[in-house]
């Protein structure tokens, strides 16, 4: 593992030791984005052998509002959404098994309605480019400086480097 990958998975495991959400033993791979005057918090779900979408809100200090919500999007092994808002709307962007023989992931795109929580309607972005096709961008001090949202997350607990 080198130092990049090391310091990617200490700032994950970090993040979510600080994030606790009710019912959830450990929510994997968050993505946050701002919702209304609040937070909207996206996370993978693991249970024995499946992984599901949660998505929990939370205040301005970053507490959960609210009971988590398991959303549906017919599988038992979506892993990793990124939660982001378009316009009023709010989509995920996340990985899941496709319905072929052999063992291959693609990323999907979902409108989801945050009134009953379910997906409006999902598309596969399969673009073929390899078998597996993961989201995990690299995580660094830029990209955590340039989107206030995370600065002011890592601000918060005292994660950022040189603060």
């Amino acid at each position: 593992m080198n130092i990049q990958q090391r310091i990617k998975s200490k700032i994950k495991r970090l993040v979510n030791n600080f994030l606790k959400i009710k019912n959830v033993k450990n929510p994997l791979n968050v993505s946050i984005e701002e919702y209304f005057d609040n937070y909207i918090l996206a996370f993978r779900i693991n249970e024995n052998e499946s992984s599901y979408i949660g998505i929990s809100f939370l205040d301005k200090n970053f507490e959960e509002i609210g009971d988590f919500k398991k959303i549906d999007v017919e599988s038992d092994k979506a892993q990793d959404p990124r939660i982001f808002k378009f316009k009023n709307d709010y989509f995920l962007i996340y990985n899941d098994v496709l319905p072929i023989e052999h063992f291959a992931r693609a990323m999907h795109l979902a409108k989801i309605n945050l009134k009953n929580f379910i997906i409006d309607y999902r598309t596969v972005l399969d673009q073929h480019i390899k078998a597996v096709e993961k989201n995990f961008p690299d995580i660094d001090k830029f990209s955590i400086e340039k989107n206030p949202l995370a600065k002011k997350f890592f601000q918060k607990y005292g994660l950022l480097w040189g603060h």
